[in-house]
């Protein structure tokens, strides 16, 4: 979501990681996983520090739920821009 209100993102993170179980179900091809951590990156990168920890939040769980299911390197296929995000978030 892109609400004005910080906490319209931040509730919509964490409604993501919720349902991260059930989109990662069956998606060997990455086709909920990859606009899921799109948007995720996009939020840890939000004005809002609350939204930004949310969105941190959300995308650990998307990223266990992914490895349970699918396997490490699935998850590796993601961590570079995860990584890069993390790292420009802390320097702010």
């Amino acid at each position: 979501s892109n609400d004005e209100r910080s906490a319209i993102r931040r509730i919509t993170c964490w409604t993501l990681s919720r349902y991260a179980p059930v989109l990662l179900q069956s998606d060997e091809d990455n086709k909920f996983l990859r606009p899921l951590v799109k948007t995720l990156l996009e939020k840890m990168g939000d004005c809002s520090k609350k939204v930004q920890k949310a969105a941190c939040s959300a995308m650990l769980r998307v990223f266990e739920e992914t490895a349970a299911r699918h396997g490490a390197r699935k998850v590796a296929l993601f961590l570079e821009p995860v990584l890069m995000k993390v790292g420009k978030c802390m320097g702010s």
